[in-house]
């Protein structure tokens, strides 16, 4: 227990001097090649403001399969945060979090939230993103019927939003397209591919 003599003084010291050794131990595994201290690096340097930083360091562990790096760096590629802003590279990492850790719930509803909100966006340009935002908006909140929080009003908005933007026609399709991929989600994703959820096209 570090006892205080000073207000503001010799524990300051102590505690940097104790997170400047901790750091340094995580900075010694990230750089042997540990995908979780790389993690935790990025982490690190984000918490510094440092978002260059950290994209490089989740770049080393998403290489790895790292699914929370996978996760974090999508989202900044998406962002354009610490990286220079490529959607189409963004959204891939996402189809190979899904791809690769189908069997992972914590990864699912994290990639569908992501996909959810990137094709409600401006940024992505497809002709049926609409489509997109309603099918992914709605399976996240097929997972987390009982969304309350900031974050579940915006799922919310998002479902509602684009079924006021597609035709008759096309909210036929997204029905159809968001009924198909539920029972996919439900079965573990069987023969589901990344050009599947690229094109969010059904498997034969």
């Amino acid at each position: 227990l570090v006892r205080c003599t000073k207000p503001g003084g010799v524990c300051r010291e102590q505690i940097g001097a104790m997170r400047s050794h901790v750091e340094s131990n995580l900075a010694w595994y990230a750089d042997q090649g540990y995908a979780e201290a790389q993690y935790e690096m990025a982490l690190v340097r984000l918490d510094y403001g440092d978002f260059p930083g950290s994209a490089a360091w989740l770049q080393k562990a998403a290489q790895q399969q790292h699914w929370k790096a996978q996760l974090a760096l999508a989202d900044a590629y998406l962002e354009g945060s610490g990286v220079e802003l490529d959607a189409e590279r963004g959204l891939n990492l996402l189809f190979q979090a899904i791809v690769r850790h189908r069997d992972n719930t914590e990864v699912l509803q994290n990639a569908k939230g992501s996909l959810a909100m990137a094709y409600g966006t401006d940024v992505i340009e497809t002709s049926n993103r609409m489509i997109k935002v309603f099918v992914w908006s709605h399976l996240v909140l097929a997972d987390n019927p009982q969304l309350d929080s900031l974050e579940g009003m915006i799922f919310q908005v998002l479902a509602e939003g684009s079924r006021e933007e597609l035709t008759d026609i096309q909210l036929a399709t997204a029905e159809v397209l968001l009924h198909q991929w539920r029972e996919l989600f439900d079965a573990g994703l069987p023969g589901v591919t990344e050009e599947h959820l690229r094109k969010l096209t059904v498997p034969q």
